[in-house]
Formats: C-alpha cells, sequence, structure tokens
C-alpha cells in the first residue's frame, strides 16, 4: 500500500525514525537504511514508499530477545524462595510449593526477600 493510499491519519502519524527502528531488527535492512538515512531530505512520502516497494515479498528475520528468558518464572521464584527460607534443596521445595495454598505461597515469597509484600 503505497502513501496514496494511505489514510490522513496514519500519514500525520508517519515517523521515520520508528520505521528506521523496525526496520534495523532485521540485518538485512541495515545497508538500504543507512543509505536512506544518509540522503537526509526525504519526505515521509518517498521514504514510505521506498520502505514498502523493498519490502515487497522479503521475508522477515528479526532478531528477537525473549525477555521473559531473564524473568523466572513464578513456579521458578517460589521454589527458589522455598530453598533460601527452608534451606532445603529444589527437589524438596517444589514437593513444599504443590502442598501450599496461594497465601502461604505469596506470604513465603515475601518472608524469602523475593517479593514485595502488596
Amino acid at each position: 500500500m503505497l502513501w496514496n493510499e494511505r489514510s490522513p491519519d496514519f500519514q500525520k502519524a508517519y515517523s521515520q525514525f520508528m520505521m528506521n527502528r523496525l526496520l534495523s531488527l532485521d540485518s538485512q535492512w541495515i545497508l538500504l537504511l543507512e543509505q536512506i538515512i544518509s540522503m537526509r531530505k526525504f519526505t515521509d512520502r518517498l521514504h514510505h514508499d521506498c520502505i514498502v516497494s523493498f519490502m515487497a515479498g522479503k521475508k522477515w528475520k528479526f532478531g528477537w530477545i525473549d525477555y521473559q528468558a531473564f524473568y523466572p518464572r513464578n513456579d521458578e521464584r517460589l521454589t527458589r524462595a522455598i530453598s533460601l527460607y527452608y534451606e532445603i534443596g529444589s527437589e524438596d521445595s517444589k514437593l513444599a510449593a504443590a502442598r501450599m495454598d496461594e497465601s502461604q505461597k505469596k506470604r513465603i515469597m515475601v518472608l524469602a526477600g523475593v517479593s514485595k509484600e502488596d
């Protein structure tokens, strides 16, 4: 869809900077973006149409980072909290967690310093 076919709201909100940021996540666009940025006087219309024409039929290969991988899931945090508080191993912590109700789980996470009290 070219610039002329876009709504006035889209045209008003269009940001070359944000499009460049999005496209730079995929290494295949880096050289193209470098050339576009070096030309400096691209209008939004020209920028949009250039990007759309190059993107047609291309596959995206974004290098997304799974941010959830950096943060342990709640059950892992709970077993860690139980291990810390009772000074027991992870297998025993899992068994203890299975026997606790939700209020006990929340309390033990606060006591172990893994979670803040609500």
